[in-house]
């Protein structure tokens, strides 16, 4: 995961989050996964811009936040 942070953000202001998935995959252990770059505002200024990687649900089913041990990838 990568950051750059632009300008402070100070208690008490209100941060906008904006972003799109860039790539959605599934391991081998069976978790989904989707790449997504997120800009992070107060007002008009851009204050940090980052991507994350984060575990989806395949279905109804799944939690995969119950992944232990080799079955969690990240």
């Amino acid at each position: 995961m990568n950051f750059a942070m632009k300008n402070v953000v100070y208690a008490g202001e209100r941060i906008s989050i904006e972003g799109h998935v860039c790539e959605t995959d599934i391991d081998a252990q069976g978790c989904a996964w989707a790449k997504l770059k997120l800009t992070l505002s107060v007002g008009s200024s851009v204050s940090t811009e980052c991507e994350v990687k984060y575990a989806l649900a395949i279905d109804e089913n799944d939690n995969p936040w119950l992944r232990q041990g080799k079955d969690w990838k990240p």
